[in-house]
């Protein structure tokens, strides 16, 4: 059956969106139910297929074995971050991602580039979020207060000095561009790209480092290996974009360690790509 469409997006695009969004209603059931209408609509439309369900069940299995913290956690860990990547990288059969528009170019001095919803991506970003951050979720004033308080110099620090080191190895330029694909882009980087990154690279890798390393500096070594492997996760990009990566990676991973609530990177690194999508050539320079 032929997708349906609303605002240009696929419907499960807007479900996908809606259910990581009511991962932050108190009560879990909301999601869970929102989600499983989400797999629903998009089985019937043929965005996924009966063995992206599959791969959804083994999600859900290995992120309860881990959250049980017995002898299999580390076992299951491994083979989740295992899912995560294969889904990342689009390795996983049964998803027929939304492609929203391809070959868009902002301007003569930008790259050419595209923009995909991936629902496999995502699966893997709502699914571990709602089973194993749940409960961990801002869901006060005072929270939100407290997190931005400590995210404001980071952020007003943090962002400037990559892009002034991605400038110096000419890896982009300056170009303000204002654009009418800018809000389908947002909706994408956040909730198909960016959640399910930091995710894996802060909320399970650098956590799990932080909590094995047995030194004062635990913490600080989990963040610098988190946004080491993060840097090298990028590695198509080219050995400059792997730099900026890694250097983005570690900013990403402070956040997470000075606030503890995986908010934090999520904020920061949707800041700084949006930063790049208005204030930069984007994704690079070919000028």
């Amino acid at each position: 059956m032929q997708n349906f469409y609303l605002l240009g997006l696929q419907i499960p695009t807007i479900l996908v969106v809606v259910s990581i969004i009511l991962v932050w209603h108190r009560h879990a059931l909301v999601w869970k139910i929102a989600y499983f209408a989400t797999v629903a609509v998009a089985l019937i439309g043929n965005s996924i297929t009966y063995s992206a369900i599959l791969c959804a069940l083994l999600i859900i299995a290995l992120a309860l074995v881990y959250q049980r913290q017995n002898s299999l956690s580390l076992v299951a860990l491994i083979v989740l971050l295992s899912v995560g990547v294969a889904l990342s990288l689009h390795a996983v059969p049964g998803f027929n991602n939304h492609e929203f528009a391809n070959a868009l170019q902002l301007n003569q001095a930008s790259a050419e580039f595209d923009i995909w919803f991936n629902y496999d991506k995502s699966m893997f970003g709502i699914l571990v979020l709602g089973l194993l951050f749940h409960d961990q979720l801002i869901r006060s004033w005072s929270e939100i207060k407290r997190v931005a308080l400590l995210l404001a110099l980071p952020i007003l620090i943090g962002i400037p000095v990559i892009y002034l080191f991605a400038l110096s190895l000419g890896y982009s330029r300056f170009d303000v561009t204002l654009s009418a694909v800018f809000w389908p882009w947002v909706l994408k980087n956040l909730f198909f790209t960016v959640l399910a990154e930091e995710i894996l690279f802060r909320g399970l890798i650098q956590a799990e480092i932080a909590k094995r390393v047995q030194h004062k500096f635990g913490a600080e070594i989990a963040v610098v290996l988190a946004g080491m492997l993060f840097g090298l996760a990028h590695f198509a990009g080219g050995l400059e974009y792997v730099i900026l990566a890694t250097v983005a990676g570690i900013l990403y991973g402070y956040t997470y360690k000075i606030t503890g609530r995986i908010e934090a990177p999520i904020i920061t690194h949707l800041l700084l790509n949006s930063a790049h999508f208005i204030f930069f050539a984007y994704p690079y320079s070919i000028g």
